[in-house]
């Protein structure tokens, strides 16, 4: 800043100088502009740089010293491009000849036209201006400077031109107009800049500048003070949100003080877009400026409406429900900085009723280093912790390290969600979830992952984020919940790929009658006590946003073993198949103990009321569920056993599609075999069900015996039964019931019975002829 102001002191001396160099023209030379020769040796001498004059030196006298010229250039240093460094097109000036014999200069406005200024920084880091700043200046000793007016200085149609070869930036100052009121010491200084800007880079962007301002200046005390000053931006470019935006930028007071080197100021950024309005505001203090530069200040974004500015900004609007909307936003900071080190304190950011504090972040402007040792943010009834510590910011690479940490009641974010609390044999009070990370941004470990709710836990003590190989990896999980214990492995794409997970899932074996007692279910009276005592799960397990697979699917309750495999493909319209194989199961163990005390007789089943008669047999609800069904699946089971019956080899085929549901059941029966099919028309009006079963050869006598405990019949049985009726009501059922039955019992007998005569008996009963005498 300093060689700055000697440099500007330096231009007005060069004026002063010129100025009385053209008086002491006229008074000795007819000529001015032969003196050109040694102008330009004079600043080849100061600066090492060549200065072309083309236009003539122009001198008037009385009561003003006019002096006016034409184009000038000053040449670049060397190793630089342009051949110019800057151009003049014209100069113009005028002094009051009477106050120079009273030691007083009183000039009128200084008109500067066509200024060209062309800055340079090449990718090793030097300037084309430093050659410049490191001449040697002739000591100002203590004589007092000359009292001095200007009426304003006149800059107009200049152009400044910066070209960092470092970025590969380039920034061009086009139409610039710089004016001023009154010139003089301890007063202030009307100053107004307007100009035109093009930045160039990957994404370039241009607009214009409007400056105003009030500047005093004490060389004396080296004092300056920026008073009301207002800077107006208007750009637009590709990289800009919503491709244009317009912000004000003002300061009630800007003060600079060279003796004690510090900067004071107040600022404030308004962006202009809405009713709402979005500024910035705070106040900064700079010290030890010409040495060791120390900016320490506040930074307050008063509230705002985030959906508003989101959309002007054309940024992505996040939708919550309403309770949970967030119509209001502000930050506040503290923040010190130096040229190594930038830190932030006492952050807090209010979003609505929820508040995020931050008591200090530490950039380390050297080494791209962030430290952020400690952060809470308490919104929805939870409180989030953490801290973490980025490195190597400036590269292709930056690493992270740190910890989170939440607390929560479920019960209220529930509540702050509008949901019920479920019933559930935990109380919902308590939850927390912790995990440590490191890493880069392509790969990521996230270390002692820990969610905790009331007593149920996750445990993972590790993940592997590969973001270039688009996989997550999980050697090793562990549930505890509701006491059961689970644990399994996973992998996972994301990142290029839509979502899709593989892994193996084990349930360890648990007590399912433990389990519902805890969720307050009650099971019925089963005939072994035994029974439901022990179940254990384990599956492969892929999925995606869309499908679900379960292969090599295991589950063995008591000492029942199911396998197999089950899958749905697209969750919004579910296709379901499954392929299941059961070894020995004994369905009797589940169901009621048969207890009938001796002289007492088995309850009759009442007969069907006459609203059970008309009541659907499918609800509405049910109807459009079967008419959705897409299932396609076959179990197949070893042996079964269903009140006593016993039953080898069966198989069921399931299919359900547009309506059409068939159910194809298909097994050995006591030497015989039985082979149904089922067909459920869910699509028709109204849905129609169609019965097709045969019985061949089996033993009547045997299944009757383990069905009843009885042997009265013996034989075997052929049967084959054909029906169909409507599913409305189970009245309409039973009256629209059509179809045919057959049986036939070959070597059949039962004891006490002629089965011959009852069968000949029935017959001439069903043609309306005479029954046959009774017989032995």
């Amino acid at each position: 800043m300093k060689k700055w102001v000697k440099v500007l002191l330096s231009v007005i001396s060069i004026v002063v100088v010129l100025t009385a160099a053209a008086i002491l023209v006229i008074i000795f030379v007819i000529n001015p502009n032969a003196y050109k020769p040694q102008i330009i040796n004079l600043v080849k001498t100061e600066t090492g740089r060549d200065l072309v004059m083309e236009g003539d030196i122009k001198l008037t006298f009385f009561p003003w010293l006019g002096f006016e010229i034409g184009s000038i250039h000053l040449s670049n240093a060397a190793g630089f491009q342009e051949p110019a460094f800057a151009k003049m097109a014209h100069a113009k000036t005028r002094i009051k000849v009477l106050p120079l014999f009273k030691q007083q200069l009183e000039i009128d406005t200084v008109q500067l036209e066509g200024v060209e200024l062309y800055l340079t920084r090449h990718a090793d880091g030097h300037n084309n201006w430093e050659d410049l700043l490191q001449k040697k200046t002739a000591p100002a000793g203590d004589k007092p400077m000359l009292p001095f007016q200007i009426s304003g200085l006149e800059l107009t149609q200049a152009k400044v031109t910066w070209n960092d070869q470092t970025t590969q930036t380039a920034l061009h100052l086009n139409e610039l107009h710089l004016q001023t009121g009154m010139i003089t010491l301890h007063q202030p200084i009307q100053v107004k800049l307007t100009s035109a800007f093009v930045y160039n880079h990957a994404k370039p962007m241009q607009g214009t500048v409007d400056l105003n301002t009030q500047l005093t200046i004490d060389l004396e005390q080296q004092l300056y003070q920026f008073v009301d000053s207002q800077l107006i931006v208007d750009v637009t470019g590709e990289n800009i949100p919503n491709h244009q935006q317009k912000l004000t930028i003002t300061s009630p007071q800007i003060k600079t003080d060279l003796k004690q080197q510090n900067i004071q100021s107040d600022w404030q950024i308004r962006f202009a877009g809405t009713e709402d309005q979005l500024t910035l505001q705070g106040t900064v203090q700079v010290q030890q400026l010409l040495t060791q530069p120390l900016a320490q200040g506040q930074l307050q974004v008063n509230e705002f409406n985030p959906e508003k500015w989101a959309k002007h900004f054309g940024l992505p609007v996040l939708t919550l429900p309403d309770h949970l909307m967030i119509d209001r936003v502000s930050l506040t900071a503290q923040f010190i900085a130096n040229a190594d080190k930038l830190n932030l304190a006492n952050i807090q950011l209010k979003l609505s009723k929820n508040t995020l504090d931050i008591p200090k972040i530490e950039f380390n402007l050297t080494n791209n280093n962030l430290d952020l040792n400690e952060f809470s943010l308490k919104a929805l009834g939870a409180t989030l912790t953490g801290q973490f510590k980025l490195a190597q910011l400036a590269t292709a690479q930056p690493t992270i390290e740190g910890a989170l940490n939440l607390t929560a009641n479920p019960q209220e974010i529930l509540k702050q969600f509008g949901q019920p609390v479920p019933t559930l044999p935990t109380p919902l009070t308590t939850a927390s979830f912790k995990v440590g990370l490191q890493g880069h941004l392509s790969q990521m470990t996230l270390t002692d992952l820990q969610l905790m709710i009331d007593e149920q836990q996750l445990n993972i003590p590790k993940i592997q984020i590969d973001i270039s190989n688009d996989q997550i990896t999980i050697a090793h999980l562990a549930i505890k919940s509701f006491g059961l214990t689970a644990q399994g492995q996973l992998s996972a794409q994301m990142f290029k790929q839509p979502l899709a997970i593989t892994g193996q899932l084990k349930v360890n074996t648990f007590d399912p009658r433990l389990l519902l007692k805890k969720f307050n279910q009650t099971l019925p009276q089963m005939s072994d006590k035994n029974a439901l005592k022990s179940l254990t799960l384990e599956t492969q397990l892929d999925t995606n946003l869309s499908d679900l697979s379960l292969k090599n699917l295991k589950i063995q309750l008591d000492n029942h073993l199911l396998q197999g495999k089950i899958t749905l493909q697209n969750f919004k319209t579910p296709a379901i198949g499954f392929e299941l194989q059961l070894g020995s199961v004994d369905i009797d163990r589940y169901l009621p103990p048969k207890e009938i005390k001796k002289g007492e007789k088995t309850q009759k089943i009442p007969e069907k009321s006459a609203t059970a008669l008309t009541n659907p047999l499918l609800s509405v609800e049910t109807l459009q569920k079967l008419q959705a069904l897409n299932l396609e699946g076959s179990l197949r089971i070893a042996d079964l056993k269903v009140a006593g019956v016993k039953m080898t080899n069966i198989q069921l085929m399931v299919s359900g599609k547009d309506g059409k549901i068939t159910v194809l059941p298909k097994m050995n029966l006591y030497h015989g075999n039985y082979n149904g099919q089922l067909l459920l028309e869910a699509q028709t009006n109204p849905p129609h069900i169609y019965l097709d079963d045969t019985i061949n050869q089996v033993q009547i006598g045997l299944l009757l015996n383990d069905l009843t405990g009885k042997n009265l019949v013996s034989g075997a049985m052929d049967a084959v039964v054909k029906l169909d009726s409507v599913v409305t009501t189970l009245e309409d059922l039973q009256k629209m019931l059509v179809g045919t039955f057959s049986l036939q019992l070959t070597e059949g007998a039962i004891q006490g019975i002629n089965i011959s005569h009852v069968l000949r008996k029935a017959k001439a009963i069903l043609k309306n002829q005479t029954p046959p005498a009774n017989e032995s």
